[in-house]
């Protein structure tokens, strides 16, 4: 009875330390504005992710080639003046910052000056890049 009393200790602790990573590596689309959308691509080595990303509003681009980083499950980007097409320098300095799910989504808001100005995005793998010189 103490043996399977141990047995089921060590079940249920290791039941907490789920250290596993999803493969999240490839291009994940959310849409975004009236007629538009935001895309990450990224690559991944264990817990770490790199990438770029782009948001789009027909008929043309907002911003290209922001830099992703992150630790498996959160990423983050912001969109510097450099990224930013002419029509929209407002959007300097946004911040968008989320986290991969478990369930095949990645979820999170845009951020100006510390506050949320988005509703929440939901990306989802997508085939392809939207984005132009991403």
């Amino acid at each position: 009875e103490t043996a399977i009393r141990v047995v089921l200790a060590v079940a249920f602790a290791l039941v907490g330390c789920d250290d596993s990573v999803e493969d999240v590596a490839g291009v994940w689309s959310a849409p975004y504005g009236h007629m538009g959308g935001v895309t990450v691509s990224l690559k991944q080595n264990g817990r770490s992710l790199t990438g770029t990303a782009c948001r789009t509003e027909y008929p043309g681009v907002v911003f290209s080639g922001a830099r992703v980083a992150g630790t498996y499950p959160d990423v983050s980007f912001s969109v510097n003046y450099d990224n930013l097409a002419a029509c929209c320098k407002d959007w300097t300095g946004r911040t968008f910052q989320g986290s991969f799910t478990g369930n095949g989504t990645l979820k999170g808001h845009f951020f100006s000056d510390g506050a949320e100005v988005s509703a929440e995005l939901v990306f989802t793998r997508t085939s392809g890049n939207t984005c132009i010189d991403d």
